[in-house]
């Protein structure tokens, strides 16, 4: 027996039974692919990741970024269009990752044209370089091995996760996430050169994007259905090239455009939004000394040879040293206050030709400089410029230099301040456990902490050679290889010693400068790169900070009657001229030096505040560089979030609304509409909307082919819907078997769906939307 379903229309008229010899679901028509918006999607990736190049100062590293980047749309596209699921896409991408990236940046450690463990091996050494970078850098910086493998391998990412977010869960808007959060990056640490035209053209790339996805999911297979898509392109593409024009031309022209920003992000790290182009000394040193041995930095005429220092640095995070200090501008006198040793007045006029940092370099002490556009921190005696750079920038400083003795400081006892024990004692908990018993052991029979702190030094000294051409760094791992080993550069020499200071208790910290350089006949200097150095300094209660040399083959002038290491460098082990001091037979007056009038240590806080991790100065400048690391945990921070409550949200607003619909509905009629409206809900969530031009039935017709669902079911819900919304013909209490069958309907849909499209329905915002769910414009396409 057959059953039939009368028509909403004539009340009479049978419909024909569905086929007896269609068991199954007919398969779905195939669809179009989305051609032209998957070259809109990998034209708005590639974008974004073209203004990666406001991050470094090498631009023809892109190259290799926007090839990750391309590589994976095209990979992502051949694979759908294969058939292929997720997991064996997913494999293939991840296969194809590791085969570029180790083709393109270790061509030469490759076994059979694959990846082999020496390419693990450097690709491990270039992420934790960065790594220890990665705190420290401002933009624009030197792009770093490690920095390109992580930026091709999260640009890969993107690319996979956009694919699949537009054409296979069909989330358009979802797709530009990752794209929108590596312009972000950007815009908040690149500096500032081609940042309207960067965001520019990513906005309009991306509504292009948004433009070419509708337009490829609308019908077209009639020559009516062309016209109208062809107008639509170039109707919207006509309002895309409007926007970006208005945007470019007059977005800067509003009233208060150039204005500073109501709040300043940058300010709350204290970068103030000055763009530096520096690493972090300890981070970049043996690159210097190895790769610009022989330019020249800079030149100094001075009363008398120096290590010419440039800062110190005070916070050690087990990977890196870094700074965090407080400039402030300064003219005249500095707010320091010089040792009670015997001093040496000492003016040096430095003349910068290369130097690629901030820093100006000065002998230790300095005490007064007279040039503007100049900043000071008193903490850590460092004199700044105003500028990105120091390089032609020519000045003259007043420095005194302390002449301390072995005697006094080994008097030097008593009590540390708490400020200064807390600062410069601390450690990561992880600093290896090897170094601390070595230093415990060196330092055993050391009466006083001077005593100690020569232990420290001359172990180093005696036992250990100068050799570049080790690991770099000073991280823990490493600080052991370097005690086993016995070989490493002034880097380790001094973050080590420093290190093992502070587990003693201890106060240290590392300087970071220059040798003396090159005497020349005119009394002045030449310093190239292969005089930059580092060295630890140690503080002593009623003294302050007092400099050691622990690396082989230097001295610092005028140290050995306290270090017991004689003058010398890189390149010149000649003594240089020592200085009388006056009054130096005299102990007493050798107590007493002179201060000069007016120097203390009140006042110290500036507007200028440096972040954990960096050395770089505080700055009103133009520009936008920016460190990393504070920003970086700020966006991946607030990503986090808005994905968490964005997962707790929508479904919860979801269901609130569905409750809120069925509350509303109060007679049979409305609830009858509201199970209907419930259905197509669902069914548009799989892509499924009615259209404009479709009534109930073709609707629900054309729904069946397509999912199998069986038609005689879904007919008899769109007549119930039909009667209840146009006849008023609902018998009281009639709308239970028609709110019982949507839900049945419901449920098998559900069941077909795998665990990916849950997901993806329940994080769905649109059914929020307050006329969801819509119909489509146009016409219904043809059911075969």
């Amino acid at each position: 027996m057959t059953a039939t379903l009368e028509s909403p229309d004539t009340g009479a008229s049978p419909q024909p039974p569905p086929p007896a010899a269609t068991p199954t679901a007919p398969a779905p028509a195939p669809q179009t692919q989305p051609i032209a918006a998957e070259v809109a999607l990998t034209l708005v990736t590639l974008i974004a990741v073209a203004g990666l190049g406001r991050l470094f100062d090498d631009n023809s590293v892109l190259a290799d970024l926007l090839l990750a980047g391309l590589a994976a749309h095209v990979l992502a596209s051949a694979s759908r269009r294969l058939g292929w699921g997720l997991l064996r896409s997913g494999l293939l991408q991840l296969v194809a990752l590791v085969v570029v990236v180790s083709w393109v940046r270790y061509p030469d450690l490759q076994s059979w044209g694959l990846p082999s463990s020496a390419t693990l091996d450097a690709a491990r050494a270039d992420l934790t370089e960065a790594w220890d970078a990665f705190g420290v850098v401002k933009a624009p910086t030197e792009p770093l091995p490690g920095f390109l493998l992580a930026g091709m391998v999260a640009i890969w990412l993107i690319g996979v996760v956009a694919d699949a977010a537009a054409f296979r869960a069909r989330l358009p808007v979802h797709a530009l996430v990752g794209s929108f959060v590596l312009v972000l990056f950007t815009g908040m640490l690149g500096v500032d050169d081609w940042r309207l035209l960067s965001s520019v053209t990513y906005a309009a790339a991306a509504l292009g994007f948004l433009l070419m996805y509708r337009l490829d999911r609308r019908p077209r297979r009639t020559a009516a259905a062309r016209r109208r898509r062809s107008v639509q392109a170039g109707t919207g593409a006509a309002i895309l090239g409007l926007a970006a024009l208005l945007g470019a031309v007059g977005g800067p022209a509003l009233p208060g455009a150039g204005d500073d920003p109501l709040f300043d992000w940058k300010e709350l790290d204290g970068s103030g939004g000055g763009r530096r182009v520096t690493l972090s000394p300890l981070v970049d040193i043996r690159g210097r000394i190895v790769d610009q041995a022989p330019i020249e930095v800079f030149t100094v005429q001075a009363d008398e040879a120096a290590y010419w220092r440039t800062t110190a640095l005070d916070n050690f995070n087990g990977n890196v040293w870094g700074g965090e200090w407080k400039y402030e501008p300064v003219t005249g006198e500095l707010d320091v206050l010089p040792p009670p040793v015997p001093q040496v007045t000492n003016i040096q006029t430095f003349t910068i030709s290369g130097l690629a940092d901030f820093w100006l370099p000065a002998a230790y002490l300095p005490v007064r400089i007279d040039q503007g556009a100049v900043k000071f921190d008193p903490e850590s005696a460092t004199l700044i410029g105003d500028g990105p750079t120091a390089e032609g920038f020519t000045y003259t400083v007043e420095s005194v230099s302390p002449r301390f003795e072995a005697d006094t400081l080994r008097r030097a006892e008593g009590p540390i301040p708490p400020e200064v024990l807390e600062r410069y004692t601390a450690l990561p908990d992880d600093f290896s456990a090897a170094a601390r018993a070595e230093a415990e052991r060196i330092t055993a029979d050391a009466a006083t902490t001077y005593d100690a702190v020569r232990a420290l030094q001359d172990y180093f000294i005696g036992n250990f050679t100068y050799d570049i051409d080790v690991a770099v760094g000073h991280d823990s791992g490493r600080v052991e290889t370097f005690l086993t080993e016995r070989r490493g550069y002034c880097e380790q020499f001094a973050g080590t010693m420093a290190a093992m200071a502070r587990h003693l208790g201890i106060p240290a910290r590392v300087a970071v400068g220059f040798t003396w350089g090159e005497p020349q006949e005119d009394g002045s200097y030449v310093v190239r790169g292969e005089h930059y150095h580092a060295w630890p300094e140690i503080w002593f209660p009623e003294i302050g900070w007092v400099p050691f040399e622990p690396t082989p083959g230097r001295g610092a002038p005028f140290s050995a009657a306290y270090t017991g290491v004689p003058e010398q460098q890189e390149g010149s082990n000649s003594l240089v001229p020592t200085t009388t001091i006056a009054g130096a037979d005299d102990p007493t007056d050798a107590a007493t030096p002179s201060v000069p009038d007016g120097l203390g240590l009140d006042g110290l806080e500036g507007e200028f505040t440096e972040d954990p991790g960096t050395t770089g100065a505080g700055g009103d400048g133009e520009g936008g560089g920016g460190s990393l690391a504070t920003p970086i945990v700020a966006v991946v921070g607030a990503t986090a979030a808005g994905g968490a409550a964005w997962a707790l949200a929508v479904p919860a607003l979801a269901a609130q609304r569905r409750r809120r619909r069925s509350r509303a509905a109060s007679t049979d009629d409305e609830r009858i509409e509201a199970a209907w409206t419930s259905l197509v809900s669902e069914l548009t969530l799989d892509g499924m909307a009615p259209y404009e031009a479709e009534t109930r039935r073709e609707y629900v017709d054309r729904v069946a082919a397509s999912t199998g669902l069986p038609g005689e079911r879904l007919a008899a819900v769109a007549d119930s819907a039909d009667r209840a919304g146009f006849g008023g013909a609902a018998v009281s209490g009639g709308s239970t078997a028609t709110i019982d069958e949507v839900q049945r309907l419901e449920r098998q849909l559900r069941a077909r769906h795998s665990t990916k499209d849950r997901v993806r329905r329940r994080l769905d915002p649109r059914p929020l939307q307050p006329s969801w769910p819509r119909r489509k414009p146009g016409s219904p396409p043809v059911v075969d």
